[in-house]
């Protein structure tokens, strides 16, 4: 009664004043008389808003009967491949929520609540969101998803090479001191091995001469080299 009193552009209280007979303002029977205030005046209609761009369902059948679009029944008794392709192409867009199985070739109760769902999601309301498919809600599932365009991959820029530092050159080799006298008598032999290395051998003198002359050669060669 409140929809009446605001069409009419009154109230309830004052309806149910001129209509005694009604025992409760959300109890009225299609076709009943209601007595209105002379002075009430309709609610300015609004202005139709134009249709959106999702037409109802071609078909006014009931929920339980079936459909055929492009040539493919869908609806309760409907069963095919194309039944199959619905289901899953209702589960990869996130409404297979009500099968407990499959989905299959035959046309269930599951298929066609997760149709409403997604009649729902599209903005149908009513008949038009009872599960059975339309022309446009079966398009619209059954349209591949767009592709996004690839971006050109720039090419990665070479890195200049880097130049690799110099082996520092090998620090020439040292000649190797000659080691203690062990013998303490000054008479050595210098051989020189094959990578350049220099090694000192003692020598034993023969005779205590021998010996002299080799210390008096290694402090005062110049005197050694005159005798």
């Amino acid at each position: 009664m409140s929809a009446i009193a605001a069409l009419c552009g009154t109230t309830v209280s004052a309806l149910l004043s001129l209509n005694p007979g009604i025992d409760h303002p959300d109890r009225i029977t299609e076709g009943q008389e209601l007595t209105v205030p002379a002075t009430a005046k309709p609610a300015p209609a609004k202005p139709s808003s134009p249709a959106p761009d999702t037409p109802r369902r071609d078909q006014d059948e009931p929920s339980v009967g079936r459909v055929s679009i492009s040539g493919h029944e869908y609806g309760p008794g409907a069963y095919g491949p194309h039944i199959t392709a619905l289901g899953k192409a209702l589960v990869d867009k996130g409404f297979g929520r009500h099968y407990a199985e499959g989905p299959g070739p035959r046309w269930s109760q599951a298929d066609q609540r997760n149709y409403a769902d997604f009649q729902r999601s599209l903005g149908f309301t009513g008949v038009d969101a009872d599960g059975i498919p339309g022309p446009v809600s079966l398009r619209k599932l059954l349209a591949p998803a767009p592709t996004k365009p690839t971006q050109p991959q720039e090419p990665a820029l070479a890195k200049p090479a880097q130049p690799k530092p110099a082996k520092p050159a090998d620090p020439p080799e040292k000649a190797k001191p000659a080691p203690a006298d062990p013998l303490g008598e000054g008479l050595w032999t210098m051989e020189k091995n094959a990578d350049g290395s220099i090694t000192f051998r003692p020598v034993k003198p023969t005779s205590k001469k021998d010996a002299v002359r080799a210390e008096l050669a290694r402090t005062v060669p110049e005197l050694v080299t005159a005798a």
